[in-house]
């Protein structure tokens, strides 16, 4: 009776070691600790490379926000300069714009905030013809650049890279994971392909 109990408790306890292994298979592949207390010296290597790259796992995500944080500061800061420095204006065509491309740098004229008259080239929609006016924007040297960035700009490519910047640590962890288990699973193969070597040459 007490070895029945003794191999119903075995076999419970292979059953629940059997679950938390599959649970830890979703994230990693493996248990992060040993399957028993006299593992091979393997076991325990792969268990310590789990841990530790879980542990850069949890750690680059705040790092990650970190970078983010602080792109979102430098690209703040540059939108905010532009929307400081550039200001509308009204540039005339001194040209026809030409047929090829959709917008085409064209001779043009315009005058300044500080009403001086410029001349240089500015984009415009293929044939419009000479003399149209057509809005532009001019920076703090009074040349023609493009708008001002939307604020909101730089909180859509903070994100992106804290999202994109996480996630590659996440992947990078997870293809070392593979080649661990990869290499590792190649081992006792080969420790079992020994005996029968030596069982063949004896014979």
């Amino acid at each position: 009776m007490a070895h029945h109990t003794t191999a119903a408790h075995a076999a419970a306890l292979d059953e629940s070691e059997g679950n938390g292994r599959a649970v830890m298979n979703t994230t990693w592949g493996a248990s992060a600790r040993p399957r028993s207390p006299g593992a091979r010296g393997l076991d325990w290597l792969e268990a310590a490379v789990l841990r530790a790259l879980t542990l850069v796992v949890l750690l680059s995500a705040p790092a990650a926000v970190l970078v983010g944080l602080e792109f979102h500061a430098e690209r703040s800061a540059a939108i905010a300069h532009q929307i400081a420095t550039r200001y509308p204006a009204t540039a005339v065509l001194l040209a026809d714009a030409s047929a090829a491309g959709t917008a085409v740098e064209t001779p043009a004229s315009w005058v300044t905030a500080g009403g001086l008259a410029r001349e240089g080239t500015v984009l415009a929609a293929q044939r419009t013809p000479a003399g149209t006016r057509v809005p532009i924007w001019l920076d703090e040297h009074d040349d023609p650049v493009t708008p001002p960035e939307a604020p909101s700009n730089a909180v859509v490519a903070a994100v992106a890279i804290t999202v994109l910047g996480w996630l590659g640590v996440v992947g990078l962890c997870g293809l070392c994971r593979l080649l661990l288990a990869d290499s590792l699973a190649k081992v006792p193969r080969r420790r079992e392909e020994r005996p029968h070597s030596r069982h063949r040459s004896r014979h």
